[in-house]
């Protein structure tokens, strides 16, 4: 169905195309083969077929020399529009300048092809007429042709084919005022030149005049601007011939306007080019602005250096920088990153230096001497910024704040005991006030009984029971929510660890169940009951925010003979040959892929959604059993929930405690 609709898409055209030809002339401009080219050039070689059966359709007879010319027509045409859609974008053609040369190539050796053949295909006429006579008359009239017809029907074509494309800017012709004057001032001088050749018998010389409006066209608008003027110009010849009747040799004027379509073209194509570098270049410097004022708003510290000098000086630095170490834009622009260093950082300037001779990229930390007197401890990240030769020209150096930095995670570890409190706190209230019901209660059947001169002394131990189990709770709560972490001393690990889960349990939902299992003997580790419960408690609430509030946690403490085989060496040798703890914290959720098991432990690391954790609970964890000398490790897979476990080295402190 396609095929046949381009059949008759085609014979309309064709048929249309007969309108530009001039009155009993052998040299006619005619755009058919434009048409062909356009055609196949858009559309492909899947309907070159339907293109030589709308041909011969078209013909009105059969002779030996329709057949030959139409074989001729299509078979050289057809082939240059496969060729231009193969060096030729075919989603829109004629897009750069390179493209226009191309076509420019492609439409004058397909017609100078085509009239070596037409030349010998009329063989038997030439008793009238040369050969180059019929070569120059049908090369003369299929190129005018080629080049009024290609652009547009490449245009056209382009855009039926896809109903997609974005024209780029200047490509195409553009319905504007501009146009419009341009168009009437091509017509003008247009019909001026007709009238003088009718006059002064110049045969079409004085159409030379209509080149500098199509140029001017071209310069102002660009290859669509050249398009709409060849348009004009054309037609307007046509026409003009049409209604008034031939004036001089037709041939000559199709000369010189086919090389002012040639000069339109290739201007237009060249200002098209230009503009669409130019709107490259205007955007890539926008780019570079964006890039530059989102580089000086960025809290961290960002510099750059000059590598192929020693001292490292400064080419740019943003904001955070200056504000961090007191100097002004002036004042780095004569001292270098080397003169900022203290002497005892100048084993890290060496690294730097040997990271950017082997062109690599580094890290270290520095003590950075700043214009407030005080030194500021500085990590620094440095990294190659290559030129285009491909040689680190520039370092892009990153500059962090140490003190900052750690300050900023000391207030994320208290923000993470106040979550974890803020959880405890629904349970905690609810257990003060199951003890304070009672409490109040008895206290006013005791003052009842008082007065009645009975026994109280039953309910007074119920209120004085009662107010024990409630301070007990208030202690744990401000033991866990103190500021820092307590002096470490020998804490019976077991007893901590039961008065934690007994804490944490009153914090979870009641579809969590708790399992505790404490198979060690009596011990103690060096630590605070503050850590143990930060400890258990993350572990814990990690647990069940895991299986979604709903499963079961099991924990297990007992004792084994040392470290893992896994565990590195510890801060002290003599406490690989004293017993460990083993603590493991068991659920049953969905687990986790190796993937995250391997990053579980980083900061700010987390997998839930967006505000709904700070992902340091882990890492806190982690810190604490790393500053106990201990080892922490995650078993999991996805389905089989996760497991971690803790060995803690004991201590000989808690037999003399």
């Amino acid at each position: 169905m396609a095929a046949c609709a381009y059949v008759g898409l085609w014979i309309i055209l064709y048929e249309a195309a007969h309108l530009f030809d001039i009155a009993h002339s052998a040299s006619a401009w005619y755009p058919g083969p434009g048409l062909t080219i356009a055609f196949c050039a858009v559309y492909g070689p899947r309907y070159f077929p339907a293109v030589i059966l709308g041909a011969f359709l078209y013909e009105n007879t059969f002779t030996y020399l329709d057949v030959a010319s139409g074989l001729r027509h299509v078979i050289v045409y057809g082939s240059a529009g496969l060729v231009l859609r193969h060096l030729i974008a075919p989603t829109f053609p004629l897009q750069t300048k390179d493209h226009v040369s191309v076509f420019l190539s492609v439409a004058c050796i397909s017609t100078l092809a085509s009239a070596v053949l037409a030349g010998a295909i009329f063989q038997p006429y030439w008793t009238n007429s040369t050969f180059t006579d019929i070569l120059v008359s049908f090369w003369i009239g299929d190129m005018a042709g080629v080049l009024l017809a290609g652009p547009v029907f490449l245009i056209t074509f382009s855009w039926l084919a896809t109903r997609g494309w974005t024209a780029p800017t200047g490509w195409v012709p553009l319905a504007s005022s501009a146009t419009g004057i341009g168009a009437v001032f091509i017509v003008v001088l247009g019909v001026v030149a007709f009238f003088i050749d009718a006059s002064l018998g110049t045969n079409g010389k004085a159409w030379f005049v209509v080149l500098f409006p199509v140029v001017l066209l071209a310069l102002r608008q660009g290859f669509g601007g050249a398009v709409a003027g060849i348009i004009v110009v054309n037609i307007a010849a046509v026409l003009l011939f049409k209604i008034f009747g031939r004036v001089g040799d037709p041939a000559q004027l199709q000369v010189l306007l086919v090389m002012i379509d040639i000069a339109a073209l290739l201007i237009g194509a060249t200002i098209s080019e230009q503009k669409a570098t130019e709107q490259g270049l205007r955007a890539s410097e926008r780019r570079q602005r964006d890039v530059a004022a989102a580089v000086h708003a960025s809290p961290v510290g960002t510099t750059i250096v000059n590598a192929a000098d020693s001292k490292l000086p400064f080419v740019f630095a943003n904001d955070a920088f200056h504000l961090m170490c007191g100097y002004g834009p002036e004042d780095l622009r004569t001292i270098g990153l080397a003169d900022l260093l203290a002497p005892d950082s100048q084993q890290c300037l060496e690294e730097i230096l040997r990271a950017i001779g082997a062109m690599e990229r580094t890290n270290c930390e520095v003590v950075l001497r700043t214009a407030y007197g005080a030194g500021v401890r500085d990590r620094l990240t440095v990294a190659p910024i290559a030129d285009s030769a491909g040689g680190p020209v520039s370092y892009l150096v990153l500059h962090e704040d140490v003190a900052a930095t750690r300050d900023r995670e000391r207030l994320e570890r208290e923000r993470e005991k106040l979550v974890a409190l803020g959880q405890l706190a629904g349970g905690v209230a609810h257990e003060i006030n199951n003890l304070l019901h009672p409490m109040i209660n008895l206290a006013k059947d005791a003052e009842r009984m008082w007065d009645e001169q009975q026994d109280m002394r039953r309910h007074l131990r119920t209120i004085r029971s009662c107010g024990v189990k409630a301070a007990d709770i208030v202690k744990k709560v401000l033991s866990f929510a103190r500021q820092g972490s307590d002096a470490r001393t020998a804490v019976d690990l077991g007893d901590a660890l039961l008065s934690s889960v007994d804490l944490n349990r009153r914090s979870l939902p009641p579809t969590v169940e708790i399992e505790t299992v404490v198979n060690a003997p009596t011990g103690c580790i060096l630590a605070s009951r503050t850590e143990v419960s930060q400890v258990l408690t993350n572990l814990v609430l990690n647990a069940s925010q895991a299986m979604g509030g709903r499963g079961a946690i099991k924990i297990v403490l007992d004792l084994v003979g040392g470290p893992p085989a896994s565990f590195g060496q510890p801060t002290t040798e003599c406490v690989r040959d004293r017993p460990w703890f083993r603590l493991s914290v068991s659920d049953t959720g969905p687990g986790m892929s190796d993937d995250v098991r391997a990053r579980i432990f980083e900061p700010f690391f987390t997998t839930k959604p967006l505000g709904e954790g700070t992902g340091l609970g882990l890492s806190i964890v982690y810190g604490i059993v790393k500053d106990w000398d201990g080892s922490i490790e995650v078993s999991s897979a996805p389905g089989r929930g996760a497991t971690f476990t803790v060995h803690i080295p004991t201590t000989n402190l808690c037999a003399n405690a």
